[in-house]
């Protein structure tokens, strides 16, 4: 018997060590009834209890798989196997096109299987509705586009999107230039415009409202932009 302990029959009808003083002001539960309690828990919803870990019990989960979880999740139901996730998981991936490296928390290490780029996503990213994109891949096709403008991304300005980046323009100034236009073309510079590489051309445009017809004659570096941002009806 420990030290300071005395063994007292408890009013459940088990008996158990409890300090004198906690035994006379009350301050103590039966480990037995708790035991019991957890054990009456688990069976209710599939689980068997193995193992007394302390504040955490050892469950063995109706796939036959072990898993430390608190009492409180499983009253809850607020638990699901790892091992059982993983190769769920696993599974989609394949379907995806993907491969999963390591996890870690809430957080997946993928290897796009299309490219071989390594990527760190959400564990919830990784669905069939939505299927995580290649970012190496979106910034290739970006430093892709600012080549063919002449153009050199120096600065991405903000690190949770690809749509925006300060590019080196051919004059050699520096702007914020929205990725989208860079790929249409649409960009020039604040103080020499965009004539460094690029010549402008002459449009003839035929309108037709109805039954009237409009020629509009301009000049423009980028024709097809230009009549894109009118909004009109193709044909």
């Amino acid at each position: 018997m420990k030290l300071g302990y005395d063994l007292y029959e408890l009013s459940c009808g088990h008996s158990q060590e409890v300090r004198k003083q906690h035994y006379k002001t009350g301050k103590y539960r039966c480990k037995t009834c708790k035991q019991q309690k957890h054990t009456l828990e688990a069976e209710a919803v599939g689980l068997t209890l193995v193992e007394d870990l302390g504040s955490y019990k050892r469950y063995k989960l109706p796939c036959n798989h072990l898993k430390d979880i608190l009492p409180e999740q499983v009253r809850t139901g607020s638990y699901a196997c790892d091992l059982c996730n993983q190769s769920k998981q696993e599974i989609l991936a394949r379907g995806l096109n993907l491969e999963i490296i390591s996890k870690v928390a809430s957080k997946l290490q993928i290897r796009f299987l299309s490219c071989g780029h390594t990527q760190t996503v959400k564990s919830s990213s990784l669905s069939q509705q939505k299927k995580p994109v290649c970012k190496a891949c979106i910034y290739q096709s970006h430093m892709n586009y600012a080549e063919r403008e002449g153009l050199l991304i120096v600065e991405q300005t903000n690190l949770t999107t690809t749509r925006e980046f300060v590019y080196q323009l051919p004059c050699g100034c520096q702007k914020k230039l929205k990725a989208g236009n860079v790929k249409r073309g649409v960009w020039a510079c604040d103080v020499h415009s965009n004539w460094w590489t690029k010549g402008s051309g002459i449009y003839v445009l035929k309108l037709i409202f109805d039954s009237e017809s409009i020629v509009k004659i301009g000049v423009a570096c980028n024709v097809t932009s230009r009549v894109s941002s009118y909004g009109l009806v193709d044909g």
